[in-house]
């Protein structure tokens, strides 16, 4: 019950948060997903490692204020075919872990410095985990990832930011998980 509380007080505090912007959204699409994002957010110049999958052109699958704030967004094939629902989850976390250990590499000071848990996006059953790093302008950036399972296809939303920017990226963040769709 507190869950649920705590669940429909997310969604109020989101919905309220899109409704009273200025501006409005736009769609931040890629292959059989699409999420939302602030409308006046441009597209920066970020090189974004994505660990040992190959790298892809992002274009327009990562959208932001600036080069250290910003949210991301892919598809990516799955492996295996194992279902994946709210109670086996956790069962894929060490392989998530060691996978974004592998992309911590790439970011300078990289620390893991929450571990995967669950959480659940538009009823999809996902991981999340938070990397700091030393940022180009800032002392610490945080880079806040969700991993989703869908059916057939994998997808990951990366929200990176800044301290001075922490606030307003974390509610897009909020925001663009709130209106996932997973296309089918």
């Amino acid at each position: 019950m507190v869950v649920g509380l705590l669940s429909g007080a997310l969604f109020l505090a989101i919905l309220l948060f899109l409704t009273s912007r200025d501006g409005g959204t736009q769609e931040l699409a890629g292959e059989g997903f699409s999420v939302e994002v602030p409308e006046e957010w441009i597209a920066p110049d970020v090189s974004f490692p994505l660990a040992d999958e190959a790298q892809v052109d992002l274009g327009d699958l990562l959208l932001g204020i600036d080069e250290e704030n910003w949210i991301v967004a892919y598809s990516f094939e799955r492996e295996g075919d194992t279902a994946v629902s709210e109670g086996n989850v956790m069962a894929f976390a060490p392989a998530l872990g060691e996978r974004f250990e592998t992309l911590s590499s790439d970011l300078p000071g990289a620390e893991l410095t929450e571990e995967p848990y669950p959480v659940e996006v538009a009823g999809i059953p996902s991981l999340r985990l938070r990397l700091t790093y030393k940022g180009q302008v800032a002392e610490s950036n945080e880079l806040l990832l969700t991993q989703l399972f869908g059916q057939e296809l994998g997808y990951v939303v990366g929200c990176n930011y800044s301290p001075a920017q922490a606030d307003e990226v974390v509610e897009a963040c909020d925001a663009a998980l709130a209106t996932f769709e997973e296309d089918t």
